[in-house]
Order: structure tokens, then C-alpha cells, then sequence
């Protein structure tokens, strides 16, 4: 498919989503065209650099991983994980086995910390001010699979009291400069989400 040859995301966007989505570089829930965003979050399509940190890493031909995606999240969308995983065969190389196990079924691993391979997931903040750090901290119940610092987690979980605006800003973004800086995850794009109310359908999943 035409989207294995250009950027990533905009691609994905454009063909797996068919447009209705957006952009976005961050955990946090922060786009682009914020003014809390920051040059230093994008990160750019770049498969060249990517071989080059394979090749520092001691992976120069790439390496074996298994991908998980869920196939019964419709919001979360499958072939984003799988467009994910196929460029990762082409662009990098790597040999990837997508693992198409049913959410509830793999959930409890993100809830006991058993869960040890790459995953596709969604969040569903709704500005960057919430706490933001709930799903990647060392809290109890379901998480992201990672485990940010404990001042880290800290200054994230101020905004569950914090009612200064200002200060909820302030310290979502150093939860986004924690995690960016050490790649903990790479958003991919923001999703639209459609309400359709008919009382005759039971279930719709287009």
C-alpha cells in the first residue's frame, strides 16, 4: 500500500482512518497547534536514524517482536496496529508477529505487570489538564505497561487536586518532557469519536 512509503502517521490517518483523525506526538493529550506544545515532542519519520539506533544497539539486520493489538476495540481501530507493525517489517526490518488476542483476555496482564511486548492502546483525556500519569505510574489497577519515576508520578497526580489552571498546565508538561525525552510511548493519532442513537440497533460497529 501507498502509505508504507511516506510519514507514518499522516498516512495512517489518511488511508486507515480515512482522514477523520488527527495528528498527535503526546501522552498528554496536547496536539500540535497548542500553545503547550513543544518542537521537541514531534517526532519525525525518520527510518534512516531509526536503522542507525538499531545498528548502535547491536541490532543491525533488526530483530524479532510481537505486537499485540486488540481486534475487538473498535475505537482503538486494529489496522492502526496492524499499518504500525507492517511498517515496521518494511522500513526497519524487523520481523513482527502481531499478537490479535481479545482485550479482555489480556488486560489483566497491564493490571499485574506480566505484560513484557509493544501494544497499541487508547486514551481518553479529554485535555490536557487531568491527571495524566494514572495510566503510566505505579498505581494499582490497569496501566500503560511502563512505570514513570516517582517524582514524575508526583507532579502528574497534583492535577487531581490542583485547581489553579496555570499549575495543571505546568505540570502536565513535565510529565510530557519526562516521557517524550525517554520515548516511553509514541502516540500515533487522535481518533474522532461518532454518537449514533437509534432505538431499534442493539449494536453497530462499522
Amino acid at each position: 500500500s501507498s502509505y508504507l512509503e511516506v510519514n507514518a502517521a499522516p498516512k495512517i490517518i489518511e488511508t486507515v482512518m480515512g482522514g477523520n483523525a488527527r495528528l498527535i506526538y503526546t501522552h498528554a493529550n496536547i496536539l500540535p497547534d497548542s500553545p503547550l506544545h513543544k518542537p521537541a515532542w514531534v517526532i519525525p519519520f525518520d527510518p534512516e536514524k531509526a536503522k542507525q539506533y538499531l545498528k548502535e544497539a547491536g541490532y543491525p539486520t533488526g530483530f524479532s517482536v510481537t505486537f499485540w493489538r486488540a481486534p475487538n476495540v473498535p475505537i482503538w481501530e486494529p489496522e492502526i496496529g496492524d499499518a504500525v507493525a507492517e511498517m515496521w517489517r518494511k522500513n526497519l526490518g524487523l520481523n513482527v508477529t502481531v499478537e490479535s488476542t481479545v482485550y479482555a483476555a489480556r488486560r489483566p496482564t497491564t493490571v499485574d505487570n506480566t505484560i513484557d511486548i509493544p501494544f497499541i492502546h487508547g486514551i481518553n483525556y479529554y485535555s490536557p489538564i487531568e491527571d495524566v500519569v494514572a495510566f503510566i505510574g505505579a498505581s494499582g489497577g490497569h496501566h500503560g505497561g511502563i512505570e514513570v519515576e516517582d517524582p514524575i508520578f508526583e507532579i502528574g497526580s497534583r492535577n487531581a487536586t490542583e485547581t489553579d489552571l496555570k499549575k495543571r498546565e505546568q505540570n502536565t508538561v513535565a510529565v510530557q518532557d519526562y516521557v517524550s525525552y525517554w520515548m516511553l510511548n509514541s502516540p500515533v493519532l487522535q481518533t474522532g469519536v461518532f454518537f449514533v442513537y437509534r432505538s431499534e440497533v442493539l449494536e453497530w460497529r462499522p
